[in-house]
């Protein structure tokens, strides 16, 4: 794969995550513009201090700033990635008869070990360090040569260049994972494998295996085709994925060979909107079900109903109106679950709520839950619990029409 290629790879993930963050601004009801399109909103602006919210004015001079300082120094950061890149303890990995199994996340490690994919030589990797219970993940880092980072270096630089001609913020901003990025694709590319795995549905990862695929594709001939596994880690929404036409390009899936998916339902839904026509004819569909999860004892008092918001940053203020309300009317335990990609931190307001914040790795066995439509809620269904499924951050109007019709929901129930 030439410069070029790898370059027009690059672009179709830029433009995917770029369309990404513009959504949750949108859902979060926030200009990019006043916060000069920072990617990954939905990690920092829960984050951002009261006084800055509040102050708008205040607040677009301070990201105005910060995204000419991104412009003017960028490059640094790449070369900080570099250096950070730098301890090497070498491995090799194994024949081109390895199925890669990409993973950035514990939740994606977790989901492809629920699907039930199975292959006698998968290999695990990352390029952060994430934990797995019976094996060891490989880091890219740790896996390529000194002088394929040197090279990668180089072209994350021209990758930057060619971001800062765009004069769009919004593209600009994604220079931070180009780095890594490159050098992942450096690794595949070099490595040839059998194929590809990956619970990534749209990302910049999931565009990335997607471009060496086809890539190999194009190669056939000469036997060097790669299978390209996508798996499902989590529900999808067709207002959430319909929305995306009306904010930028957005780039679908071309060559995955075969789709793990919950339900057949979904399957309409990936074939609509993130994968290809010309992917979506000849894609082999398997469909698993979600591993049952297992629940833990509450501590309880007087049998007072225990009720569980499983959360999102994306809809922090909704859940904690819709907690203030239930709270006010009922008398009940309350716990909160952050969602698994975004923990929270101990100075973080959240922590100062009423509820008790549970671990990752627990799940407490309430009487209901309040969720948006997640995954989670799905598995708490199949434990036999019930629960109120609110919508996105919208109005004061609908708001308060959520708040309604849950206090209408626990009327019925406690």
């Amino acid at each position: 794969m030439i410069i070029l290629e790898r370059l027009r790879c690059y672009n179709k993930a830029v433009e995917n995550e770029s369309v990404l963050d513009l959504q949750i601004y949108k859902i979060l009801k926030l200009t990019p513009s006043n916060y000069f399109y920072i990617p990954k909103v939905a990690k920092w602006y829960p984050k951002l201090p009261r006084q800055i919210k509040k102050y708008r004015h205040f607040s677009s001079v301070i990201f105005f700033s910060l995204g000419v300082f991104i412009a003017l120094f960028g490059w640094v950061y790449i070369v900080h990635c570099f250096l950070k890149s730098l301890p090497v303890n070498k491995k090799v990995l194994c024949s081109r008869n390895e199925i890669l199994a990409f993973v950035n996340s514990d939740r994606n490690l977790e989901a492809i070990k629920n699907s039930g994919f199975a292959h006698d030589h998968l290999t695990y990797i990352s390029f952060r360090e994430i934990g797995c219970g019976d094996g060891k993940i490989f880091q890219v880092k740790d896996c390529v040569s000194t002088l394929d980072k040197i090279n990668t270096l180089f072209i994350s630089f021209l990758a930057f260049g060619y971001l800062l001609v765009s004069f769009k913020p919004s593209r600009i901003n994604q220079f931070y994972y180009s780095y890594e990025f490159f050098l992942t694709l450096k690794l595949f590319l070099r490595i040839q494998p059998k194929g590809f795995v990956t619970s990534h549905h749209y990302d910049r990862w999931s565009i990335l295996m997607d471009g060496i695929s086809g890539h190999y594709s194009s190669k056939s001939s000469k036997g060097k085709s790669i299978n390209f596994t996508l798996i499902q880690h989590g529900i999808e929404r067709e207002d959430f994925l319909c929305s995306r036409k009306y904010l930028g390009h957005f780039n679908k899936l071309r060559y995955v060979n075969t789709l793990y998916l919950m339900s057949i339902s979904q399957s309409e839904l990936f074939l609509k909107y993130i994968l290809d026509s010309y992917c979506g004819v000849r894609v082999n569909i398997i469909i698993f079900s979600e591993a049952n999860i297992q629940l833990s004892p509450v501590k309880r008092v007087d049998d007072i109903p225990c009720v569980l918001f499983i959360g999102h940053p994306v809809y922090d203020f909704i859940q904690l109106e819709l907690y203030n309300a239930l709270v006010s009317r009922f008398q009940v335990c309350c716990f909160y679950k952050p969602h698994p990609t975004t923990p929270i931190s101990k100075s973080n307001t959240l922590q100062q709520v009423g509820w008790e914040v549970v671990p990752s790795n627990e799940f407490p066995d309430v009487d209901y839950f309040i969720s948006y439509q997640s995954t989670l809620a799905l598995q708490y269904e199949a434990a036999g619990k019930v629960g109120f499924i609110h919508g996105e951050n919208s109005s004061p109007e609908d708001i308060a029409h959520e708040k309604q019709m849950m206090l209408n929901f626990f009327s019925s129930k406690i």
